[in-house]
């Protein structure tokens, strides 16, 4: 059963760092979008964010889903159990984690179009 806990453990450690990453670089990003000026960039990271934000609220509040166990550590905490803070955290991190994987697969897809439409339309 120790091996278990031992990799259980090992495992949440592993998706937390992988969040915290995708995270801090999505902060990086949007940090640079911010002070080149590059709007369309910045805005969308933080409607990504809030996005994030907003499907861990709903998960955990929803009924379907407020049960569903995260393995910290020796412990498993439910999505529902998850203060503000932690919500918020797991939002932002929902959230980049999903723009790394996006352009993730724009760079493995080479058959995929990888033009998007600016949030924001150009002034010409």
């Amino acid at each position: 059963m120790e091996t278990a806990t031992t990799a259980a453990t090992a495992i949440s450690a592993i998706v937390a760092l992988g969040l915290l990453t995708a995270l801090v670089k999505k902060v990086i990003d949007a940090a640079k979008y911010l002070t080149n000026r590059q709007w369309n960039g910045f805005v969308t990271q933080v409607i990504v964010w809030g996005a994030g934000f907003v499907a861990a609220f709903v998960g955990a509040n929803a009924e379907i889903t407020k049960d569903v166990g995260l393995p910290i550590g020796d412990a498993v905490i439910t999505l529902g159990g998850l203060d503000i803070w932690s919500l918020i955290l797991l939002g932002l991190s929902i959230g980049s984690l999903a723009s790394v994987g996006n352009g993730a697969e724009a760079a493995i897809d080479i058959n995929r179009d990888t033009t998007k439409p600016r949030l924001f339309p150009s002034r010409n």
